[in-house]
């Protein structure tokens, strides 16, 4: 079942949690989570934007009035639009200008349409007559900084993509389904929390931050209870988890001197990680360095996003 996104009409910018948003007369007037590629220019082409919504009266009616009243093709009205990409920071990464744009198919979802001040849109085809690239969009050397920062991209679209979820209650919620671990390693002051408040933020989910010194207990059967007491809250919620200083669970087993301790570590990163395999949704373990931990332990993990010292981070613009 596709995610429709959580509207509040009352937010300062009901826009910022879409990758892709249409640009018009100078104003921002709809969003969008999909959209198909734009071919090399030719004079006349399609692109299907998805899972989108809008606020704008104006869009409303250009997008949908005349799909909905069954006017012929050729009498529905030309716009040129321009179609802006951002990443997980919000930065506009491309800008395309598309020309003289119709809407050939056109989806809302009626159960939002009923607001009168939203409208989610399941799909548009737009027919065009062309596009070009807006060059004076800056595009920075690459860096490291850049590098988390496309990786976190891709994670936003796998999580998207791969992570089932389901409405509850007009609230996201993770369904049936393996959920997916992130590591973050980077030192501190490197942005990793903010990070996962931007992957929160772009999959229209809140952030759990947990501590795991307030979960952990010396009896396991009270961290057992801790743990799913967290896990579950987090399931309700339709959230993400972020875990910080993980090390003391999954760090080398050589760290730990005495026997009691690690044997205790071992049982309660045991319990955690087998908690963390079965949430129905993203989980992010922080670090401050990578090489404290495990190397068994990241092998299992799929995505590690190092964090560059701030230093190292903004050499390229030097």
């Amino acid at each position: 079942m596709t995610k429709r996104p959580a509207v509040k009409a009352t937010r300062s910018d009901p826009y910022r949690n879409f990758k892709f948003r249409i640009l018009w007369e100078g104003r921002i007037v709809a969003g969008f989570n999909k959209t198909g590629t734009l071919k090399s220019p030719v004079k006349l082409g399609t692109i299907t934007l998805e899972r989108g919504l809008t606020h704008d009266p104006e869009f409303m009616k250009w997008a949908g009035r005349w799909v909905s009243e069954r006017r012929a093709e050729a009498e529905r009205p030309r716009k040129d639009i321009e179609l802006m990409t951002h990443d997980v920071r919000g930065v506009v990464v491309e800008r395309h200008k598309l020309l003289r744009c119709r809407v050939l198919e056109y989806t809302a979802l009626p159960e939002l349409d009923a607001n009168a001040n939203a409208v989610a849109i399941e799909s548009m085809k737009l027919e065009l007559e062309g596009w070009s690239r807006d060059d004076t969009v800056p595009v920075a050397e690459p860096g490291p900084a850049d590098a988390s920062t496309h990786r976190l991209d891709d994670l936003v679209a796998a999580v998207r993509r791969e992570v089932p979820v389901r409405r509850d209650r007009d609230r996201a919620r993770p369904g049936n389904g393996d959920g997916m671990i992130a590591l973050f390693a980077g030192s501190p002051g490197t942005g990793k929390f903010q990070a996962a408040e931007a992957v929160a933020r772009a999959l229209d989910l809140s952030l759990l931050r947990i501590d795991l010194s307030h979960v952990v207990s010396k009896y396991i059967g009270e961290t057992e209870k801790n743990l799913r007491q967290v896990f579950d809250a987090a399931e309700e919620a339709g959230a993400v988890l972020f875990f910080d200083e993980v090390d003391a669970l999954f760090g080398q087993r050589t760290e730990v001197k005495d026997a009691h301790d690690r044997a205790a570590n071992l049982e309660v990163g045991r319990l955690l990680l087998d908690r963390i395999e079965r949430f129905r949704g993203l989980v992010v373990l922080a670090t401050p360095r990578r090489d404290n931990l495990d190397d068994a332990f990241v092998r299992r993990l799929r995505w590690v996003i190092e964090f560059p010292t701030p230093d190292l981070a903004f050499d390229h613009l030097r």
